[in-house]
């Protein structure tokens, strides 16, 4: 059924009769009654007015109140055409919504609002199913669509897309696209479509003996993930059989036409590295964490370091496309979490004798307002809190240099997961002494101030701001905008934005190349084929390399929700 326009009505919506309901000329049961519709008659209303009092038994129930639907179409036919008349009326408890379905004509932007400047959710494809609720008069629009120059004012209120909910998808109800832009039916197509190439899709922790399959699927890239204590079980002492296995799986990719990303693996140091003095993070509370310290500890850099040195004589590191980077023996830029202890929450990893040593104000922990016998001011905090950040960020540079020197020439992708500490927040952050209370998200103790991060960066050559997080349910999965370029780095707004269009607009602003993955299926309440298209719209719209999808194995596992195939129809659609 389509939903008839109206141009007197802002919005129009589409409700379904629960019992026979009578027609009137008026909003009064003294009016003439022109028909009685029954159960499940479908009608277009365009407006409820307030009239004369009704009581009424409908489908078990006595209603009452004073409230009509004004209705202009019955069934889809008009009012006007049925009984000369522009407008019937009836007792609005009669009625609950109904909806149409629709299909996209062309590619279509969903908006939050009825507006063509409103924020754009997603950008669907062509033939992508619509549940619609309403229509609704907003912003003119213009657009061609399908060879078909199209413009209106009308605009679609959309439940559902692809039969999953708006809510569960954007955290919203509703989102909004122009009417002029769907069909009643989805078109088949001739054949599958081809990938422009323009995107180079990936999956992550990848099966090698799946790579001949995966690339017929329009796989590019694939990751090769080593461990450190695989490699390096004793100190010095290099597991010959394990490096085979890995060189045999890198010779499988590359056979298959793959490139490959390299995870080195420090997050799994060896046991032995943790024998050295000072090798775990300690907080303000004297407690320590179980990742390994390479923020502030010099001598396991240089462990680190010869193990990423045998790492290139092994392999050569030219044979990968990029190698991922995070900070400190995490495989992300952060610090522990800040309940990493077990014990406490709030912690902050700078409190060991080497970080003790570089501080700014040495024994000033967070949450206090007195340093050395004087008032400590929030412009101390800020100091000491950039100096934090920039031990973490020291990290990264270590590990990009010991990449650059060992001759490795492709991307350097530093991952940086979720939404991070917007300006505002660190703001928020400093002006309370980092005593936690302005830190919802717990990213401050975690150095997740992505705008220093990567504006520390000392040398920018080929890194790439890699999103570990794209389609998280972050600003309802929205995507990049033109504009947000001209947007203020302290602006509102930005803290409304999602962890993808946060992280494009930083590597905008510092030149760097985009690049991206999902969550994992245990880090996401949402895992499946609309995280899929979510993430698939943020890599268009932010303009990154491509997708990494997070990961590999769930492609074929039957309790995933998503498989192959569906990775492969994203992969050519794009």
């Amino acid at each position: 059924m389509a939903l008839p326009h109206d141009a007197l009505g802002a919005t129009v919506t589409t409700k379904s009769a629960l019992c026979s309901a009578s027609m009137r000329t008026k909003p009064s049961t003294s009016a003439r009654r022109l028909t009685t519709v029954a159960t499940r008659t479908k009608v277009t209303v365009v407006a409820r007015v307030t009239g004369g009092s009704w009581r009424v038994s409908c489908g078990g129930k006595t209603v009452s109140g004073k409230y009509w639907y004004r209705i202009s179409a019955i069934n889809g036919k008009s009012v006007k055409s049925l009984y000369g008349v522009t407008y019937v009326y009836a007792a609005s408890g009669l009625f609950v919504a109904s909806s149409i379905t629709k299909y996209a004509a062309c590619s279509v932007y969903l908006r939050a609002s009825a507006s063509r400047t409103a924020t754009a959710r997603v950008l669907i494809k062509t033939n992508t199913k619509v549940t619609i609720v309403a229509r609704v008069t907003g912003s003119s629009w213009s657009k061609s669509c399908a060879g078909r120059a199209l413009s209106g004012s009308s605009w679609y209120r959309i439940s559902r897309i692809n039969g999953t909910s708006v809510k569960s998808l954007y955290g919203v109800s509703y989102v909004y696209a122009p009417s002029g832009l769907f069909k009643a039916s989805a078109t088949a197509s001739a054949a599958a479509p081809v990938s422009s190439g323009q995107y180079l899709f990936g999956t992550l922790l990848t099966d090698a003996n799946r790579s001949t399959g995966e690339a017929a699927a329009g796989v590019k890239v694939v990751q090769l993930e080593l461990s450190w204590k695989n490699y390096e079980p004793t100190e010095g002492t290099f597991n010959s059989t394990y490096i085979n296995q890995m060189r045999q799986r890198l010779a499988t990719m590359r056979a298959a036409g793959l490139k490959v990303v390299l995870g080195a693996g420090l997050q799994y140091p060896p046991g032995w590295a943790f024998a050295y003095p000072n090798s775990r993070y300690v907080n303000q509370y004297g407690a320590t964490s179980g990742e390994l310290n390479l923020t502030f500890n010099a001598t396991l850099r240089t462990k680190a370091a010869r193990y990423l040195a045998r790492i290139d004589a092994d392999f050569d590191l030219d044979s990968f496309w990029a190698v991922r980077v995070g900070a400190g023996g995490n495989i992300e830029t952060l610090y522990p979490s800040h309940t990493a202890d077990g014990a406490h929450s709030n912690a902050y990893w700078a409190y060991d004798p080497a970080a003790q040593a570089s501080s700014p104000f040495p024994g000033w922990k967070p949450g206090q307002t007195t340093f050395a016998g004087r008032s400590f001011t929030t412009a101390d905090v800020r100091t000491w809190y950039d100096w934090y950040v920039g031990a973490l960020v020291d990290g990264v540079d270590w590990q990009l240099a010991t990449y650059r020197s060992l001759g490795f020439s492709g991307f350097l992708q530093v991952l940086l997961p979720g939404q991070g500490t917007r300006p505002l927040d660190y703001a928020r952050g400093i002006n309370t002494y980092l005593d936690g209370s302005a830190d919802g998200n717990r990213t401050m103790s975690r150095g997740a101030a992505w705008d220093r991060v990567l504006g520390g960066i000392a040398d920018k050559r080929n890194v790439v701001a890699y999103v570990s997080s794209m389609a998280d349910g972050s600003g309802w999965n929205d995507v990049c905008q033109s504009g947000d370029s001209g947007v203020a780095l302290t602006s509102s707004a930005i803290g409304l934005w999602s962890a993808a269009r946060w992280t494009s607009y930083l590597a905008d602003r510092y030149g760097l190349a985009k690049n991206g993955e999902n969550p994992g299926a245990n880090d996401t309440n949402s895992y499946g084929t609309a995280m899929l298209d979510s993430a698939a719209a943020q890599m268009r719209s932010c303009g990154f390399q491509g997708l990494m999808w997070a990961h590999d194995i769930n492609l074929y596992s039957s309790t995933s929700g998503i498989t192959l195939a569906d990775y492969s129809r994203v992969i050519r659609a794009n």
